[in-house]
């Protein structure tokens, strides 16, 4: 399917009060820390991984307990902005005030009429991480 309007027409939306009256489902909402915080230890060596259409800082802002479990965060980032997106560095940014490193680029993806970056999927590891301890070239 191809979508062309400036409106989501696939997958889960939030909506912003901008685009409130099409929306066609009204969803209960709970936090990360609500959901899973009693289920993590920093033993486990949790991994995160968060694909919400820009509103992963909305969604980590109810993750103060559980964010500093984690060990690896996989996060979708845009590199041009629809509909309230947070900026790659405010994400880098972000993730850095809690502890944490970008480690790798997992993916990326471009639109197809021009092959402009649109998306990417980055993954960020906490700094006291075993996996951050290696950084040899070679």
């Amino acid at each position: 399917m191809v979508c062309d309007d400036p409106v989501p027409c696939t997958g889960a939306h939030l909506a912003w009060p901008e685009t409130l009256s099409q929306a066609s489902v009204i969803a209960e909402v709970t936090t990360l820390d609500d959901l899973f915080a009693s289920k993590c230890k920093t033993t486990d060596r949790t991994l995160l991984k968060l694909d919400l259409q820009g509103h992963e800082l909305l969604a980590l802002q109810g993750a103060s307990v559980m964010l500093p479990l984690v060990e690896v965060v996989l996060v979708e980032v845009s590199f041009f902005q629809a509909f309230g997106e947070p900026k790659v560095h405010q994400l880098i940014e972000f993730f850095g005030n809690k502890g944490f490193e970008i480690f790798d680029v997992a993916a990326l993806s471009s639109r197809i009429r021009d092959d402009r970056l649109r998306q990417g999927d980055l993954f960020f590891v906490r700094r006291d991480s075993q996996l951050i301890a290696d950084n040899a070239w070679a």
